[in-house]
């Protein structure tokens, strides 16, 4: 995935186009690839991804409530 999808927006790059990611494919390697190359992604995470911060995994969450964190340019 951290491949494939830049592969098929390559001739979209740095032309700060936002991509919107489903929770199944966003990810902090692949949001920071996708920065890389002049993109701005926006998307959901599924508490389990690799490399979240803590709160993601730590955080129980009721019906309707929310978690965002940012990281310096994400």
């Amino acid at each position: 995935m951290l491949d494939l999808v830049p592969r098929i927006l390559s001739p979209y790059a740095q032309k700060n186009h936002r991509v919107f990611m489903d929770r199944r494919y966003s990810s902090p390697a692949l949001f920071r690839k996708l920065l890389s190359l002049g993109f701005l992604p926006v998307g959901t995470v599924q508490s389990y991804r690799k490399n979240l911060p803590t709160v993601f995994k730590d955080t129980k969450l009721k019906k309707g409530e929310r978690v965002a964190k940012q990281c310096d340019e994400m």
